[in-house]
């Protein structure tokens, strides 16, 4: 959702419920997470820059590789490992 005038905007990202919500800052070349949770489910939005994201979900064995980049958004799921 988006509301804009001339005192600038808003950007709404999520109206549901969360449990937990994070800010991350990582130095270029480092590796974050490469772990799963049985409950949790995370969202993550990029701020700026660019991040490689490889996740696998561990009951299907499916694997998804992408690149997120500023205002991106993309959620993990129980059971996916990501790194």
């Amino acid at each position: 959702m988006l509301n804009e005038d001339e005192r600038g905007k808003i950007l709404g990202i999520t109206q549901d419920t969360w449990q937990e919500i994070n800010y991350i800052e990582s130095k270029k070349g480092t590796t974050r997470g490469n772990h799963y949770h049985k409950e949790t489910t995370e969202a993550f939005y990029v701020i700026a820059g660019k991040i490689k994201i490889s996740i696998t979900n561990l009951e299907t064995k499916k694997n998804l590789d992408f690149t997120a980049v500023g205002g991106d958004i993309f959620i993990i799921e129980p059971y996916e490992l990501h790194v």
